[in-house]
């Protein structure tokens, strides 16, 4: 019965009778002084009081004594002058006495000092201001200015005050300035013309007022209160500068003076030929040339005559500030005129032909005295050819000239006919003669015809072919006969285009006479059109008819087949539901089916639909026969993991079973440190928490899980509930956690049992009862939030038998 104190806290201890009658006392355990916290301000301001309390009553309050601090009996601490001091609290127990220190600051009202620096700042510009005082805080009355650490930024003129705070527990003081923030000077723009003539004037105005102007250069224009005058030509810029104290802004304008126009003077020829040019000159630049009338025409200085007549030709220089022209007169002199000549432009060689002119005065003449002649406008033909003869007339402006071309045609000639008169049907032969500008022709177009001398024979027979030479003069002609061979024609080969080893058939033509060939021999042969295959590949029969005119072929390519065979057929045995395996054949060119819809294929692709087993043939068919092998293949079902059912929420130290209608499958939960599942099924709590229970179904087609949330719940969490807990186990009664605040765990030593439990209060008052049939595994609410916190006794029954236990609720 000797009780030894361990920790400071509540123990209970239970005196138990005969294994199940007891007795219990709640005992606490005290530490060596209950000493309590002390709680309140550790500052305090120099004059002012503060109260502190603690939660261990009945202690004594004293200070460390340095004059800076005073407290009470009640804990009230007096501030007496600036610096830190520490108070005690003192409290004397049943296991000895103990002091709790306490720091406490003492502090005085602030200071914010006084500033300097400058009053004033430009916009866009900053100042520094200091205080006598420092841990103080900068700011500003309003937008004009910024201040950070003491630094001013202007930003839009105006004033502005700067404050400076000090602030602690025992108040805040301000120092402040008044700072005038000044505007950046601005000149504006100026406006006005930016040209002016010489010995002008030009007024600009600028849109900021107080400005003064001026220029860059002197001796080009003056400005006096904007008006500028222009003196020389140039350029020269105007400026226009504005002052305050946060300095100087210039605006300026470029004037250009441009000088009065000047002309010069032209200088050229007086007279000028119609249709000749002459260029005119000037020692001015950048001017137009124009002309008086339509005599003659300028551009660029270049004079062209037109027509007979006077003309004047200007130069005018012209600017912004007017105009100057010069001028000059130029004669245009009329060109020579040779009139038309007319007349025949046709001879014979050794006749004459009368030509005429319709001006007088000119001179006649040819261009070649060998072809013909001419006199007074009389041509004589002296030889085939193209000759000119030319009328000229001649003035002061040069020589006109007319002319007319005579043509003196040769009397015709056809001369003899030359080359092959023997010639195939279908080809050319190309024939000569010696004369020359004849037109070819045949005698029978639809044996022949001729072109140019060359001959194309159309069908077998004799034509005559002509050469006619014909000019105004008459007409002469020359002939020649040729004979025409028809071309051999083989033509076309029928039959079949396969035949197997061994095995013969009959190609047939349209003609006669040909010879028949095979390109290769050990392949297949053939003789007058019957074909044996002899191995198997790729051969072109042949066939040739000859004649003088050469050979002529028809041919057919034939296929030469052995019996098919279908090889062997290689890839996976079994295929799951679902899935694709794929199949190939040692032989190519065969085709896939299935004895059975629990499969669908595409080539070689096996897909399966259904589980079972299919028959897969691959067949490979030529006119020879046909040929197939086969292979079985398993068709594997899918796993099937069924549907989870239970529930989806439970306590700690509580069960539940989960069930699925799948056989054969592994239970699993994804953390066990919150709930376990076993093989069969039942699931308990561990700690709260999310956690998924699943089960999972395998075989060689893979493993399929069906999954079940789990939400575990705190103790805590299912709040006003006894918890009952049967365990054949277990002799004695056990509750636990005791004490607590009201969710205990009882655990009963029997299961598959009938349970009456009542609880009843110190003074023998039933405030609970439950009754609860054939316990298993049980969570039986009971209510105890109306429960006050006290010493309670819970007597448990179950099968005759009695057990009672204090718990504690708290």
């Amino acid at each position: 019965g000797v009780v030894t104190g361990v920790i400071p806290g509540l123990d209970t201890i239970t005196y138990t009778l005969y294994g199940h009658q007891t007795a219990t006392k709640i005992i606490r355990v005290l530490g060596t002084a209950g000493l309590g916290t002390i709680s309140g301000s550790h500052s305090v301001c120099a004059g002012s009081t503060i109260a502190l309390s603690t939660t261990i009553p009945g202690g004594t309050w004293n200070s460390s004594g340095a004059g800076i601090a005073t407290v009470s009996a009640s804990g009230v601490v007096t501030g007496v002058s600036p610096g830190n001091d520490t108070v005690f609290y003192t409290v004397a127990g049943t296991c000895g006495t103990g002091t709790v220190p306490y720091g406490i600051s003492v502090v005085t009202s602030p200071v914010a000092g006084t500033l300097s620096g400058p009053t004033s700042v430009c916009t866009s510009a900053t100042i520094s201001l200091a205080s006598t005082a420092t841990g103080g805080t900068w700011s500003a009355s309003n937008s004009s200015a910024t201040v950070a650490g003491g630094v001013v930024s202007g930003v839009t003129a105006g004033t502005d005050t700067i404050f400076y705070s000090v602030t602690n527990v025992c108040g805040s003081t301000v120092a402040s300035a008044v700072i005038s923030i000044n505007p950046i000077p601005v000149a504006g723009a100026i406006s006005g013309s930016s040209s002016v003539c010489v010995g002008s004037t030009t007024t600009l105005s600028a849109t900021v007022a107080g400005g003064i102007w001026s220029l860059s250069s002197s001796s080009i224009a003056s400005v006096a209160g904007g008006v500028v005058s222009a003196l020389s030509a140039g350029t020269d810029t105007v400026f226009y500068m504005v002052t305050n104290v946060c300095g100087s802004a210039i605006a300026h304008f470029i004037v250009t003076v441009i000088p009065m126009p000047v002309a010069g003077t032209i200088a050229g020829a007086s007279s000028i030929c119609a249709g000749s040019t002459t260029t005119f000159t000037t020692s001015i630049s950048g001017g137009t040339w124009t002309v008086s009338n339509t005599a003659a025409t300028v551009s660029g200085g270049i004079v062209t005559g037109i027509s007979a007549g006077t003309d004047t030709i200007f130069y005018t220089v012209t600017n912004t500030c007017g105009s100057a022209t010069d001028g000059a007169i130029i004669t245009i002199n009329p060109l020579p005129v040779a009139g038309t000549v007319s007349g025949s432009s046709t001879i014979c060689v050794g006749s004459t032909t009368t030509l005429s002119a319709t001006v007088s005065g000119g001179v006649w003449s040819v261009s070649s005295s060998s072809i013909a002649s001419v006199s007074g406008g009389v041509v004589t033909a002296l030889s085939a050819g193209t000759d000119t003869v030319f009328y000229t007339v001649t003035s002061i402006c040069g020589s006109a000239e007319a002319r007319s071309v005579i043509n003196i045609i040769p009397m015709p000639f056809a001369g003899t006919i030359s080359g092959s008169t023997g010639i195939c049907a279908g080809s050319t032969t190309t024939l000569t003669a010696t004369g020359s500008g004849g037109v070819w022709s045949v005698s029978s177009s639809a044996i022949a015809s001729v072109s140019g001398g060359v001959v194309v024979a159309l069908s077998a027979g004799v034509d005559t072919v002509f050469y006619n030479v014909t000019n105004s003069c008459g007409t002469a002609s020359a002939h020649i006969i040729v004979t025409i061979t028809p071309l051999p024609v083989a033509g076309t080969v029928s039959g079949a285009t396969n035949v197997c080893v061994g095995s013969s058939d009959t190609l047939t033509t349209s003609t006669v006479g040909g010879v028949w060939l095979s390109s290769n021999p050990a392949l297949a042969t053939i003789s007058t059109g019957i074909m044996t295959g002899v191995s198997t590949g790729a051969d072109t029969i042949w066939y040739i008819v000859s004649n003088s005119c050469g050979n002529d072929t028809a041919f057919t390519p034939i296929t030469i087949l052995d019996a098919p065979t279908a090889g062997s057929i290689a890839g996976p045995g079994n295929v799951c539901v679902g899935s694709s395996i794929t199949l190939s054949s040692s032989t190519t060119g065969g085709t896939w089916s299935s004895s059975s819809s629990r499969v669908t294929l595409s080539g070689g692709t096996i897909n399966g639909i259904s589980a079972g087993s299919a028959t897969i043939t691959y067949t490979v068919v030529n006119i020879c026969g046909a040929a197939n092998v086969t292979r079985v293949i398993s068709i594997d079902p899918l796993p099937d993991a069924g549907t989870i059912t239970g529930t989806d929420t439970i306590c700690e130290a509580t069960t539940t079973t989960m069930t699925d209608p799948a056989s054969g499958g592994s239970w699993n939960s994804s953390n066990s440190a919150i709930a376990t599942v076993a093989a069969t099924g039942l699931v308990t709590g561990v700690s709260a928490g999310s956690v998924n229970i699943s089960y999972s179904a395998t075989n060689t087609c893979g493993t399929l899980s069906a999954l079940s949330p789990l939400q575990v719940k705190a103790l805590a969490d299912c709040p006003n509930e006894i918890k009952i807990i049967s365990s054949d186990a277990n002799t004695e009664l056990t509750i636990s956690p005791n004490p607590n605040t009201g969710i205990f765990v009882i655990e009963v030593p029997s299961r598959n049992s009938d349970v009456l439990i009542s609880i009843t209060d110190a003074a023998g008052k039933t405030v609970k009862t439950l009754n609860i049939s054939n316990i298993n595994q049980l969570k039986v609410p009971m209510d105890m939030t109306k429960v006050a916190a006290g010493v309670y006794m819970v007597r448990v029954e179950v099968d005759g038998r009695v057990w009672r236990k204090k718990i504690v609720v708290m």
